[in-house]
């Protein structure tokens, strides 16, 4: 399974202490467990066999750039520059032509990353948290 689209452990740990946490886990949600005594990381999938909710495991939910994108709102955008790296933009205002069916964005970059993930977080972090 290719988790390259999720946040880090440390990014997931950032996002948990501005308050993204996950308190309705569905299927194919993913979270880091970390053991307390032995500080042993697992990524586990909700509906895995590995799934299990314990009080003895801290766990962190490893959003993806759709979970965040659906808690940031419909002003942010994320697009793919070069087919490597991930932008994140604010839409500042929007307006209609003369015509009135083409409309006029302007945004401004907020974020850019190789992950569309970490980009997403790094500016939830800094907006929402």
């Amino acid at each position: 399974m290719s988790l390259k689209h999720i946040v880090s452990l440390e990014t997931a740990k950032k996002l948990h202490a501005v308050g993204l946490k996950n308190e309705n886990p569905e299927f194919g949600d993913v979270f880091y467990t970390v053991h307390p005594d032995t500080k042993q990381v697992d990524t586990v999938v909700v509906g895995s066999a590995k799934w299990h909710i314990s009080a003895l495991l801290e766990m962190y939910f490893a959003a993806s750039a759709t979970d965040l994108l659906q808690r940031m709102g419909e002003r942010y955008r994320l697009l793919c520059v070069g087919g490597k790296n991930w932008i994140v933009e604010k839409e500042i205002d929007t307006r209609f032509d003369d015509a009135e069916y083409e409309y006029v964005t302007e945004a401004f970059p907020l974020e850019n990353n190789a992950n569309p993930a970490e980009a997403l977080a790094e500016v939830f972090i800094s907006n929402f948290g």
